[in-house]
């Protein structure tokens, strides 16, 4: 029989700043992999640097993170700790 899998998501954004996290879970339950989406405006150089613009919703990911590494970004999130949130998540 096959099995069914199912993998919930939340997503917290600051609609000030538009910074915003998503996390999922995936795994069994002995073993828990969260994914942490990272989303925020960033502006992005092209034409070799010549000319940018802002993405809006410019988003990075990581994956194979623990609770505690999940809990600390959205603390980050939650505090305006945008750089280092920004190093993290990639």
């Amino acid at each position: 029989m096959d099995e069914v899998h199912y993998a919930p998501s939340v997503e917290v954004e600051n609609l000030l700043t538009h910074h915003g996290i998503s996390i999922s879970i995936a795994g069994m339950p002995d073993h828990y992999e969260f994914y942490l989406f990272y989303k925020r405006p960033k502006r992005r150089r092209y034409l070799l640097g010549l000319f940018s613009a802002t993405d809006a919703d410019y988003t990075t990911e990581v994956h194979g993170q623990t609770l505690q590494q999940v809990a600390l970004a959205l603390q980050e999130l939650l505090r305006h700790e945008y750089d280092a949130l920004d190093q993290k998540v990639r």
